[in-house]
């Protein structure tokens, strides 16, 4: 089977879960990713892929920071634990689309990783801390720079056909289906009719964009989609 990836701006998002070990879904896109190599992105998803990226590292930038903030608080000789963070997280607001439950997973990770048990001296917990912080970045430019690398490239579509376009003003899904959706539709679209050796599969973790595909699949040159939501 041959996939194409489609890329959408939510946390639950099939391409930058792949690419980010906080995030939720990880293994599972991680996991589909390793066992295929026939993988392919267009233009638009890596446009999509880009802007996600960007506002996940702020947001997991500013989580950090908010960490930090409560280390301050305390002298760098005192023993704080791990529930403390959790009771600190939920007083706390979401970040951007960082939900509370979200930040408490990713405490949980960052915790874990830093191979802590219950109760861990401040000094300890804010230089692994700072230290992850700084790593990050340079950690996830290279998830995302060797899945684009190991993906195969679907150019810009040339035209928007005439078909589609009918079927998604008869249907009104001009409200769900959304520009940049769009975009990344008909770039499957042409690319799947002008190559029908590959097959292309549609996989995508946003149910919305999923159920537009059904709706039009009559007129889509592309026969199967998986929604992993």
């Amino acid at each position: 089977n041959i996939f194409f990836y489609k890329e959408i701006s939510f946390s639950t998002t099939f391409s930058t879960a792949t690419i980010y070990k906080l995030d939720s879904l990880n293994p599972p896109s991680e996991n589909l990713v390793c066992s295929n190599n026939n993988l392919y992105y267009s233009f638009h998803v890596k446009v999509e892929i880009d802007k996600v990226s960007s506002r996940k590292n702020k947001e997991y930038d500013d989580f950090i920071l908010l960490l930090l903030s409560k280390l301050r608080k305390h002298s760098e000789n005192r023993f704080i634990s791990r529930t403390s963070f959790h009771i600190f997280i939920d007083k706390s607001k979401p970040i951007n689309r960082l939900s509370i439950r979200e930040m408490h997973d990713v405490f949980d990770y960052i915790w874990d990783s830093f191979d802590f048990g219950e109760n861990q001296e401040v000094r300890e917990i804010k230089l692994k801390l700072i230290r992850f912080k700084y790593a990050f970045f340079k950690r996830h430019l290279k998830r995302k720079e060797y899945f684009i690398k190991i993906a195969g490239y679907i150019p810009i579509h040339r035209h928007k056909d005439v078909k589609v376009l009918d079927m998604i003003d008869a249907k009104k899904l001009n409200d769900t289906l959304h520009k940049e959706d769009e975009e990344i539709l008909f770039d499957l679209h042409e690319y799947a009719k002008d190559h029908p050796e590959l097959n292309l599969i549609l996989v995508s973790w946003d149910k919305g964009f999923v159920r537009v595909v059904e709706e039009l699949i009559e007129v889509l040159s592309i026969n199967e989609y998986v929604c992993l939501d």
